[in-house]
């Protein structure tokens, strides 16, 4: 597995626990802000895809490239509902972190599936060398 797929996978499965602990483990009290979420149905929504990226994470471990895609995908909806229904209130630390790791989740997805093992120059077959 090459340094950006297995980073990759460490910060999916990081993002996953991230969001499955602070959505379910810190309370209701740290899911929305103050004034409570815009949209209560999103604050069931990071933990359910905080799961689904665990398990995806699992998956890229084993090195399926096409998991990648849908961890970079799950990563963009955490992200997405974070920023929905956290709002700049509330625990800034908490959901800031959160935030900020999983659109770097996002990033390192894209380089993990559009990264591909090429051979290198001086290993490529027809280099063979010349005698005559």
């Amino acid at each position: 597995m090459v340094l950006v797929q297995r980073a990759a996978t460490a910060v999916n499965l990081l993002v996953g626990l991230w969001a499955v602990v602070a959505a379910w483990g810190l309370g209701p009290a740290y899911a929305c802000p103050s004034g409570g979420c815009t949209v209560p149905i999103l604050q069931e929504a990071v933990p359910i895809a905080g799961v689904l990226l665990i398990l995806d994470a699992l998956v890229c471990f084993v090195g399926l490239r096409s998991a990648f895609v849908a961890g970079g995908v799950l990563s963009a909806v955490v992200a997405a509902f974070t920023a929905f229904n956290w709002s700049g209130q509330g625990s800034v630390g908490i959901w800031a972190g959160l935030l900020v790791l999983s659109l770097a989740s996002v990033v390192l997805d894209f380089l993990a599936f559009r990264h591909r093992g090429q051979l290198g120059e001086q290993a490529n077959p027809m280099n063979l060398p010349v005698f005559g």
